[in-house]
């Protein structure tokens, strides 16, 4: 025997008895004296810890003793002994050794039943009369030359394979040595001269002995492919429909039943130690062997197939519907074989059965199920430990997927491992999975053989992962499975809207099962999406929805709705929104700015674009600009336009309505221009496109409607253009789950007084607790200009980040813009200290530090701050580590824009002008002289001014007013704040604040509601107070929901805004420092933050009251 690399022999006494379970009982002295390691999860060992012994003559065995009986029963003490102990014993006494079992007695076979003892008499006599068929072995000498003769049909380029002769141990060369004298004397093989050469190896058997096996791998790879189609199982399965009585026949050793092509035969020659051979009747391990026994079987059974035959490879199933067709069909199949001297295996033929094992299923007349003999293993199936143990067990689960509902789906956390870039990472979420596929495959449904002249029913559904459905048929009033159908998704359709995944699982269920359903008069397709019911009148497509339409015309059939929980599969769950892998700007030059650069090792930001476009690549941001294509789309788009119509034809007169919608048009190089400085855009997909690169793209930002707005204002127009932006913005599904609440606080304003020029007076404050970035940077310094809002961020550390490295941040901010009047900051320690203040002094700074209720005094910064990290949530890696990098594109993004409150960007507030980006490179229209170019800066600043006095007045009139009441309908979709919600992302303060969408069931009380959630949150309790819901705008519907209450502006008392708090909520150390959380006036529980108590000195009364409180009682 062999342990590892340990080969051993040993002789043992052991005593003979029939053991049912092992073949020898080792025992405690055998383990004792070797002291194995021992998996005891596999039942194997590892390891011998002794030496070998010398090798021992075995002894002649005992033979067994009789069984005994045990008269009358008494009490028995059982104890361990071991073989020595009992040895010793019997020197002096008489030993009886009793191998006790229990008394019960095996429950008898039952008897057969009279139709099976008739029906096994008709066995017995078929095979009586076809005897010849049947016989011990294969006949001596190659089988008759019929029609069909193996061929190895090479490339031109091919040379003969000559492959290495492997060394064999003594048991092999025995085994081959046999092997050739028995082929040969058959007249199988032959010795060879032929300059082709294949290895040989060796397989065990399960008996122990060795089968041959050629290498043909060489041979296979300059093969010609045969691309004879095998018969699809489900196909075959499919005709067994009516079946009452089944015959099944294996041949034997089938590919040794025909012949190879004499001119070929040299190719199939194998090296061995003892000479080369070639083989005369096809061997295994030939690519194309396959397709040429197929051929074959098709070919001799033509007359017969899908009447009462169907043929897979070697494997024949004769079936009928009555007794007298079956005898007649399966004589008339046996003298077909006997006649062309084709041989079967008796003891794995099958004759006149009522149900029989057939290509891994069992077929009866009730229907065709799982062979049950196939499931027993995976039972006990040990947990994978690696991927190829994954890739195992998915291969025995992939054969019987047809079964199990939503397979694709159950699968998905196994089949993630399998993913190269992964590590192997076994956790609760695989388990869950594998117990469930072990689960399914146990209790498999009962699949029906499908009848055209039933009533047919599709049931379809989609997930983030996977799409199903389920083809059922009504027998007897009940529905029936006839097949399951699913699939993973790919990383492209997980992108897809909701709508077309599940328009995809429609699509899919009834191409595969297009055999069953394309000549169906008329079939129901159920899914829980309501908006597909229409999806057959809908007037526009999309091009995949065109090519999808293309597929179903070949069917007849009707959408029908159905409510989730009632549908069959399991809902919908939960929706991630589309992460942007790439951006593409507007037209512009060759010429693309550069706005921040990356060490070489950021590939996750490298894009790839279609090699046929013209474009610019910028690895290290991600930016790629094309060069005229979007023009070029524009001015293709154009001339199908009423507008240009209506512009190019001067001839006629025109309305009014005609005469204002023209007002400002001119046609120019074959564009329209409004107001010689706007490019008017043609068509929908072409606005869409703008949208998306001025919204979606990274210098868009995300932000909001009026931003978005005025910067796509400065250079293009379109009739409803302000509609469609706030519409577009309104339904951004990521907005709308990252962005801030915007509920207004309550408490009157008392406004800071307005500064009168740029960089007067500063805001600055820090946003920390990042993720550590690739560059070891943990927070970001920020700057804010009070009158032109211009921003500067600069990403730090705060470890070690004192007083003098502040200093020496904003000392970049006054090299840029000179030393201002005053700052605006919180209570940060860096802002407080000695060095701090003596250098403000210095400088001539006057410092507005809080010392109020709320840390984030400065509202405008705290707002900035707030922008900052919405503009970064959609860009950054999923590990977060490249928020750094991403900063020089936010701050432009946030300076490019106008402000809300001056009405003008902050770059045209500081320099009097629009910076040049990609997005505007590409258009050169000429101005008319009538219009200036620039502004007296004074003037401007004066207006800015101006803006900010009513501004802040408008401000303080809006603060003054209280929110209104906010209710939801039942059937609504809101979003769930994640505020208690568990992320896996590194930081929480750069996740999605909002998941969902989830539809309301039912309203609690007055100001909760209960929410329809899925499955993989069962965890939360599903009613939830109003402050932690938003309404969702649905992208695919359109619909206009009614929009919360906006976020509040801080009160102003003595020039400095200020956050009042309601109550304090809870109470932490983080970092040694004691925290509270904070629950604001005017701003819901979601919003809660914590805040060092230092920052509370005025709350002292509520810290004091939250301190007083009796603790909660245990749960």
């Amino acid at each position: 025997f062999s342990v590892g690399s340990d080969t051993r022999s040993e002789t043992l006494q052991l005593a003979v008895a029939p053991l049912k379970h092992a073949d020898v009982i080792l025992g405690r002295p055998w383990l004792s004296r070797h002291n194995p390691d021992i998996d005891w999860t596999t039942g194997t060992i590892l390891k011998l810890r002794s030496t070998p012994n010398p090798l021992v003559k075995p002894r002649t065995s005992l033979s067994p003793s009789p069984p005994v009986k045990s008269s009358s029963p008494a009490p028995v003490r059982i104890s361990v002994v071991s073989r020595g102990a009992l040895a010793k014993l019997a020197r002096s006494e008489k030993v009886y050794v009793a191998f006790i079992q229990p008394t019960s007695s095996p429950a008898p076979s039952p008897s057969p039943s009279p139709d099976e003892e008739a029906l096994k008499k008709h066995s017995d006599d078929m095979l009586e009369r076809f005897s010849p068929v049947f016989p011990e072995k294969l006949p001596s000498g190659l089988p008759p030359d019929r029609r069909v003769q193996h061929r190895i049909d090479e490339y031109p380029e091919s040379t003969p394979v000559n492959g290495p002769l492997y060394r064999h141990s003594e048991k092999e060369l025995k085994a081959l040595r046999d092997f050739i004298a028995e082929e040969v004397d058959a007249g199988r093989i032959r010795p060879s001269a032929s300059p082709y050469a294949s290895p040989v190896l060796f397989v065990p058997k399960k008996d122990g002995t060795l089968r041959i096996c050629y290498d043909y791998r060489a041979l296979n790879k300059q093969t010609i492919k045969d691309r004879y189609p095998l018969p699809r199982i489900d196909d075959l399965l499919d005709r067994l429909r009516r079946a009452k009585y089944f015959s099944k026949i294996d041949l034997k050793s089938g590919y040794n039943q025909i012949q190879v092509l004499e001119d070929h035969v040299h190719k199939t020659a194998f090296k061995t130690r003892y000479g080369n051979y070639e083989c005369l009747v096809m061997p295994f391990g030939l690519c194309n062997a396959p397709g040429t026994f197929q051929r074959l079987m098709n070919d001799l059974f033509r007359p017969f197939l899908d009447r009462f035959v169907i043929v897979y490879l070697d494997d024949i199933l004769i079936y009928s519907e009555t007794l007298e067709e079956h005898q007649r069909h399966v004589a008339q199949v046996l003298k077909l074989l006997q006649d062309e001297q084709l041989y079967a295996a008796r003891q794995k033929c099958e004759l006149f059965k009522t149900s029989t094992e057939f290509l891994g299923h069992i077929v009866s007349g009730d229907g065709v199920s799982m062979d049950p003999k196939k499931t027993d293993s995976i039972e006990s199936w040990p947990t994978p430990k690696c991927v190829r143990d994954i890739q195992v067990f998915l291969g025995m689960a992939n054969f019987y997927r047809r079964f199990i509902k939503n397979f694709s789906t159950m699968a998905e956390p196994l089949t993630r491992l399998l993913t190269k870039s992964l590590p192997f990472a076994w956790g609760p979420e695989q388990d869950h999975s594998f117990s469930s596929l072990k689960q399914s495959f146990q209790s498999a449904p009962v699949r029906r053989i499908f009848r055209p002249d039933l009533p047919i029913r599709v049931s379809t559904d989609s997930s983030d992962f996977g799409i199903g459905g389920v083809l059922e048929q009504k027998f007897e009033h009940r529905w029936h499975p006839i097949a399951f159908e699913s699939r993973k998704l790919t990383p492209a359709e997980r992108n897809y809207p909701i709508r077309e995944k599940e328009l995809l699982a429609i699509v899919h269920c009834l191409t595969v099962w297009r055999i069953y359903l394309e000549d169906v008069e008329d079939f129901e397709v159920f899914t829980d999406h309501h908006s597909l019911q229409y999806f057959k009148t809908q007037k526009e497509l999309n091009k995949r929805q065109a090519r999808w339409q293309e597929l179903l015309c070949n069917f007849t059939y009707t959408i029908k709705y159905i409510p989730g929980p009632s549908n069959s599969v399991p809902d919908v769950l939960s929706r991630r929104p589309d992460y942007l892998n790439f951006v593409r700007l507007l037209p512009g030059s060759a010429a693309t700015s550069v706005l921040t650069s990356v060490s070489a090792e950021t590939t996750s930001r490298q894009l790839h674009f279609d090699p046929a476009a013209s474009s610019i690549q910028v690895n290290a941001i991600g930016i790629s600009s094309p060069i005229s294509g979007f023009l070029l789309d524009v001015k293709t788009a154009t001339p199908d336009t009423s507008e240009f119509k209506l512009l190019s034809d001067t001839s006629t007169s025109r309305t009014r309505s005609q005469h204002n919608h023209l007002r400002g048009l001119l046609l120019q190089d074959g564009l329209i221009v409004k107001d010689n400085n706007r490019l008017f855009v043609p068509s929908e997909q072409l606005r869409l496109q703008v949208l998306r690169e001025h919204h979606d793209a990274p210098l868009g930002g995300h932000l909001g409607t009026d931003k978005t707005l005025a910067t796509i204002n400065r250079n293009y127009y379109w009739p409803g253009m302000d509609d469609m932006v706030r519409k577009y913005i309104k339904t951004c599904d990521l907005c709308q789950r990252i962005k801030p609440s915007t509920h207004k606080p309550y408490g009157a304003l008392d406004p800071l007084s307005a500064p009168s020029n740029p960089w007067s007076s500063v805001s600055m404050d820090f946003i920390t607790d990042l993720p550590k970035s690739r560059s070891g940077f943990t927070a970001i310094f920020v700057v804010v200009d009070r009158f032109s809002k211009m921003v500067h961020f600069y990403p730090c550390n705060m470890d070690g980040l004192d007083a003098l490295a502040t200093a020496k941040l904003f000392l970049k901010v006054i090299a840029l813009h000179g030393v201002p009047d005053s700052i605006v900051s919180d209570r940060d320690p860096r802002f407080k200290s000695a060095f701090w203040q003596s250098l403000m002094k210095l400088l001539g700074v006057k410092l507005n530090i809080s010392s109020a209720y709320h840390v984030q005094t400065d509202g405008q910064t705290e707002r900035t701050n707030r922008t900052l990290e919405h503009i970064l949530r959609p860009y950054f890696s999923y590990q977060q580590d490249d928020w750094d990098e991403l900063l020089p594109m936010a701050e432009f993004a946030v300076n490019n824009a106008p402000s809300a409150t001056t009405g003008v960007s902050p770059f045209q507030a500081n320099y009097g002008r629009h910076p040049r980006t990609p997005s505007t490179l590409g258009i050169s229209v000429p101005a008319p002289a009538s219009v200036t170019l620039a502004e007296d800066i004074n003037a401007l600043h004066q207006e800015m001014h101006d803006r900010i006095l009513k501004a802040q007045a408008r401000q303080k009139h809006h603060a003054d007013k209280r929110r209104t009441d906010f209710e939801f309908n039942i059937n609504d979709l809101v979003l769930l704040s994640t505020e208690n919600i568990k992320t896996t992302r590194p930081s929480k303060k750069l996740d999605f604040r909002r998941a969902g969408p989830f539809k309301i069931l039912s309203k609690v009380g007055k100001v909760s509601y209960k929410l329809d959630l899925p499955s993989s949150m069962s965890g939360l309790h599903p009613v939830f107070h109003i402050s932690m819901l938003e309404p969702y705008h649905d992208p695919a519907s359109g619909s206009s929901l009614p929009r919360a209450p906006a976020p509040p502006p801080p009160d102003i008392i003595n020039d400095m805004p200020e956050y009042e708090v309601e109550t304090i909520l809870a109470k932490r150390t983080y970092r040694r420092q004691v925290q509270y959380l904070v629950k604001w006036v005017g701003y819901p529980l979601h919003d809660a933050t914590w805040e060092a108590a230092d920052h509370l000195s005025n709350s002292q009364r509520l810290i004091q009251a939250f301190e007083e409180r009796p603790p909660a009682p245990a749960s």
